[in-house]
């Protein structure tokens, strides 16, 4: 399947997010996060569970628990996130293999559509959770930003 930002990952990108402000604080509450996104509790546990299993959250149960970072932000790249939600990014089916069509090994757009993709790749990996953590500190102040509101 062709590239197709799921809801899954940008909901988990924006869960991360919202997990990296908090880092070094302890587990933060699904519930908390869900009420502020404006999504569903059950939707985002959902998300957490994954981000969870892939090695990226860790959780907490009982009277303060929650879910925290597996690590600091700054050591986990936008790419691993994804990667716990798509199997693989690939703008087109025929990067994914190339008995997909019969021209892929002579291919001048099928060879543009690899260029653009390792780029966009390489952008991923080199966002930092940390960056985006930064970027969004900033665009809550510039917005004077009220946790108690919804995102």
């Amino acid at each position: 399947m062709a590239l197709k930002i799921s809801t899954k990952f940008r909901y988990g990108l924006r869960l991360m997010i919202e997990l990296g402000k908090e880092y070094g604080s302890g587990p933060v509450s699904i519930k908390e996060i869900a009420r502020r996104m404006g999504v569903s509790y059950e939707y985002l546990k959902r998300i957490a569970l994954s981000l969870e299993k892939h090695g990226l959250l860790v959780s907490k149960r009982g009277q303060s628990g929650g879910f925290e970072l597996s690590k600091s932000p700054v050591e986990i790249d936008v790419y691993t996130i994804f990667l716990a939600f798509m199997d693989e990014l690939a703008l087109t089916d025929c990067l994914l293999s190339e008995d997909y069509c019969v021209l892929a090994k002579r291919c001048a757009a099928r060879e543009l559509w690899q260029e653009i993709n390792e780029h966009l790749k390489s952008l991923l990996k080199s966002k930092t959770l940390q960056d985006l953590v930064n970027r969004q500190i900033e665009l809550d102040k510039k917005i004077r930003f009220n946790p108690a509101k919804k995102l």
